[in-house]
């Protein structure tokens, strides 16, 4: 009879499992379908294509490593936007989450009045489109700053902030923080919120001022958020192109080339799909390492409440 019993339950077991199994495919299944099919498909024939010429009409030619010798063989530009996309991607994966940290802080103090008129204004970037955002502010820095800095005597205004590579860098780091801090900003907002009032009280109690309860309590606890918020910066970061586009075009002089630009007008601009799939590949291998980096460090920083 136990074994009986036993074997009932093997089977029950058995069972359960099965639904289980069915119900992962059920949920699971079309996102992971999608996922192959639209993503990891379409990557794999990129790496495949980074070893050809090929300009989307014709088939393409086996060419082993002739693309990747020409990119390191320094003739090529996609180091020099790399570097350049390596110096926008610091400065505003710095300036977004400081930006939103001072947000986040500000407006989830009791005593600031009209916070949620506050994060409703400072969120609307967000929503608008990059490439309106672009045509926007490239309108503001070639006619609107010019005439205020005449009118102001203003060497800083005078002349379009879009007519240097100096300065047309800043513009794209400005309007592209003007954008996403907002976001990051509710990361912060939600991480803030989240900490339990007995540790803040119990600070309190022992002493500690505003800043020494934001720098030892409050932000060893918002460390999560502080990886979600550089993993989502850097991401951003690295793949901007409307605004870029928008703003600048690459110009003055294609000093603000990013490489997302690059490989888009090598690809589609100038038909070269096997350079253009060769500089994914390998700005791809750059981003992913620099993303591991990126959250190793902040995950071991990070602590349990």
């Amino acid at each position: 009879m136990e074994r009986g019993c036993d074997q009932m339950m093997g089977v029950k077991g058995r069972k359960r499992k099965q639904r289980e199994i069915m119900y992962d495919c059920v949920f699971v299944g079309p996102a992971l379908i999608i996922f192959l099919i639209f993503v990891l498909l379409p990557f794999l024939m990129s790496v495949i294509l980074s070893f050809t010429s090929w300009n989307g009409q014709t088939a393409p030619e086996w060419t082993g490593l002739s693309n990747y010798k020409l990119i390191f063989s320094g003739t090529d530009s996609f180091g020099r936007n790399l570097w350049f996309t390596a110096k926008y991607a610091f400065m505003y994966v710095a300036a977004v989450n400081i930006l939103g940290l001072v947000f986040a802080v500000l407006l989830t103090n009791k005593f600031v009045k009209f916070r949620n008129l506050s994060r409703t204004m400072i969120i609307l970037p967000y929503m608008v489109s990059g490439l309106v955002l672009g045509f926007i502010w490239q309108f503001i820095f070639n006619k609107v700053f010019p005439q205020i800095g005449t009118a102001m005597n203003s060497d800083l205004l005078e002349t379009s902030w879009l007519a240097t590579p100096k300065m047309a860098f800043y513009a794209l780091v400005m309007v592209s923080v003007w954008q996403m801090a907002g976001y990051v900003m509710f990361i912060y907002i939600a991480a803030l919120l989240n900490i339990p009032s007995e540790l803040v009280e119990s600070a309190q109690l022992d002493g500690a001022g505003g800043f020494q309860i934001f720098r030892k309590v409050k932000f060893p606890l918002i460390m999560p958020a502080v990886t979600i918020g550089l993993f989502y910066a850097a991401n951003t970061a690295f793949k901007v192109f409307d605004v870029n586009f928008a703003l600048t075009n690459g110009g003055p002089a294609n000093s603000t080339v990013s490489v997302a630009m690059d490989i888009y007008n090598e690809a589609f601009a100038r038909s070269n799909h096997g350079l253009g799939c060769a500089k994914s590949t390998i700005f791809f291998l750059v981003v992913a390492a620099l993303t591991f980096v990126q959250l190793k460090f902040t995950q071991s920083r990070e602590v349990q409440m």
